[in-house]
């Protein structure tokens, strides 16, 4: 989605197409992706979240993300038991323990 997209206009957008998933990927670490995490798993049928693990800080010149694997885990536990989200995964900042 464009920066500013409201959700359930990108859905309805989509609607007409024969398409499999939708979902948000790239997005903002989970806590700040909620509602429209939310929206896509009460609206959709087939509905995917792959955040990153938190904002990007910079550490000594390198990008630190701050989200502990296991608060990534207990999101996504959240959003596949209450939104219904049936598709999760990891990225920027997220590493094999996550």
């Amino acid at each position: 989605m464009l920066l500013g997209t409201e959700i359930g206009a990108a859905l309805t957008a989509l609607e007409p197409y024969d398409i499999d998933i939708i979902g948000l990927k790239l997005a903002p670490p989970p806590r700040r992706d909620e509602r429209s995490v939310r929206y896509l798993g009460l609206n959709s049928p087939n509905t995917f979240h792959s955040p990153n693990a938190g904002l990007p800080q910079n550490v000594g010149g390198h990008a630190v993300y701050k989200l502990a694997p296991k608060d990534l885990a207990d999101f996504h536990k959240h959003f596949v038991k209450d939104y219904g989200v049936r598709i999760v995964g990891g990225c920027c900042g997220t590493t094999p323990e996550h």
